[in-house]
């Protein structure tokens, strides 16, 4: 369903990348007039034909740790991860996030982390590189509207710190909460990011999930449909017990204790973070939330296509051919067909960049495509199970083409997205106005022969 569905995308097979020697990435690389906007980068190396065996697999190994370790303490850095590639694996990604362009610079500069190294990289490997200006973590693409403006620091906000709750509900400063590692913060555009949050996942503990639907649904009753500011966000222990009472787990019910966690989570954090990006925390996004956090049992449903046994993705099996070394993959070919149809490592996290093109290069086209990227956040944050970070920025080289940076907690969850999700609710209306390229690879621990040690 899903690899048809954006057959509709026109530019599906087109390259979403440059190579790092091109032109336009060494003129980008040269022009530091403007190097305050945050940066977004992903690359994808591919080891040469001559070097994809055990010998250059070694080889970039050596060079990914020593890279890391040293990227991740260079100022400026928000977040730098070689990722494995789904298909190939004598290629691997990179995934970066920096707070300006001007530390990417020092970054790939004789003296920095990757500077050093490059060379190195470039001799056994391909590698292809994307940047987008990372404008906002979450809703904030209202910069977008006037040149100049992504890196603006907006009255209120200074050095990363936040203000009071009252201050970042006022959305006309651009202010936005989020779950960060350190709390719920008030996120601000220019302001550099705190690392987002991974959801806690709870191994559930046999509470199906209907029970705290109904335990939900006697909080918000026919006196209290949902909640709408931060004032709300709160539930008494006699609240929490009547409720899951209500829903038929007594004081003595081994799973009272169980019901009562998810409820305290679910109005702790959830209906916080719910109500501070501008949302309404109802029945729903309270069963959501339960659910989100693996309080409850709920079997998935899936309804797989018989695994084609053969293709790139089981390169070097003898039969196979290795996958192509662009950086997107064919929406409507079959690596997309089989992932999406294989039934296979289904609780595994997944990363995806996605390069957004206008069809018609018009400031109307631009404004609407802004303000469907803003729906998009808010739907799949308000809906989607499982989005660990959903946002978008601007492509560095060309104004009318936006980027998309998201982090599933697992396959599964980002199947769904796409299906029957907010983008397959969304996709035909999307895509009428964008031509879509993708690329995606695995958010897991790299992989490596045990005779490769770090």
């Amino acid at each position: 369903m899903f690899a048809a569905a954006l057959a509709l995308s026109a530019a599906a097979l087109e390259s979403m990348a440059f190579d790092l020697d091109s032109p336009q990435v060494k003129a980008w690389f040269a022009d530091n007039s403007d190097a305050n906007y945050p940066v977004n980068v992903v690359a994808k190396l591919a080891l040469k034909p001559e070097m994809a065996n055990d010998a250059g697999r070694k080889s970039i190994a050596d060079l990914i740790k020593l890279t890391e370790e040293r990227s991740v303490a260079e100022a400026g850095n928000q977040h730098f991860h070689f990722r494995n590639d789904l298909w190939d694996q004598y290629s691997f990604w990179t995934d970066e996030a920096w707070a300006s362009k001007r530390a990417l610079l020092r970054h790939i500069s004789p003296q920095g982390a990757l500077g050093k190294v490059v060379a190195n990289f470039t001799a056994i490997s391909t590698l292809h590189v994307a940047f987008f200006k990372d404008v906002s973590p979450f809703l904030n693409l209202r910069m977008l509207h006037a040149s100049g403006a992504a890196h603006e620091n907006l009255e209120g906000c200074e050095n990363g710190k936040c203000w009071p709750q009252a201050w970042c509900q006022d959305k006309k400063k651009g202010c936005m909460w989020a779950a960060t590692l350190n709390g719920l913060q008030c996120l601000c555009p220019g302001i550099p990011t705190p690392q987002l949050a991974t959801p806690k996942r709870l191994a559930h503990s046999g509470l199906s999930c209907s029970t705290l639907d109904s335990a939900c649904g006697a909080v918000f009753n026919a006196e209290t449909v949902a909640i709408t500011s931060f004032t709300g966000c709160t539930l008494s222990a006699a609240g929490i017990a009547a409720a899951c009472e209500l829903a038929g787990l007594g004081p003595e019910d081994p799973f009272a204790d169980a019901c009562a966690a998810a409820l305290g989570f679910a109005f702790e954090t959830g209906c916080l973070v719910t109500v501070g990006v501008g949302g309404v925390f109802g029945k729903a996004t309270c069963s959501k939330v339960v659910e989100d956090a693996h309080f409850c049992h709920k079997d998935a449903l899936t309804d797989p296509a018989p695994p084609v046994q053969d293709g790139c993705w089981n390169y070097p099996k003898a039969g196979t051919e290795r996958c192509p070394i662009e950086m997107n993959v064919d929406t409507s070919g079959p690596r997309m067909t089989h992932y999406f149809n294989d039934n296979e490592r289904l609780d595994d996290p997944v990363v995806l960049y996605t390069k957004w093109t206008l069809k018609e290069n018009t400031a109307a086209a631009r404004a609407k495509w802004i303000q469907t990227m803003r729906k998009g956040q808010t739907l799949t944050h308000q809906n989607d199970k499982g989005y660990m970070v959903y946002k978008w920025g601007q492509d560095v080289f060309n104004k009318n083409a936006f980027w998309g940076y998201e982090t599933w907690a697992t396959k599964r969850d980002f199947i769904a997205h796409c299906t029957t999700g907010v983008f397959g609710q969304n996709q035909r209306d999307w895509l009428e106005q964008v031509d879509m390229e993708v690329s995606i690879f695995d958010d897991g621990p790299l992989k490596f022969a045990k005779a490769i040690t770090f």
